[in-house]
């Protein structure tokens, strides 16, 4: 797998790569190193959609 794929990856598929790779983790261990060494999670950007009105009033529909 390339570099670049890894970046794409959960920290659950992170950690069964490593596992079928013979380096046996736990997802929460795959954080806390990552976290350790200075990366940091990603947000989904699908999570961002659908978010209240800065206002707190929704749009109104149209």
């Amino acid at each position: 797998m390339s570099p670049l794929r890894w970046t794409t990856k959960s920290l659950r598929h992170l950690a069964q790569e490593l596992t079928r790779q013979k380096h046996p983790v736990r997802a929460t261990t795959v954080g806390r190193l990552l976290r350790a060494n200075g990366f940091s999670l990603q947000v989904i950007s699908r999570t961002l959609e659908g978010q209240q009105h800065p206002d707190g009033m929704p749009h109104p529909c149209r």
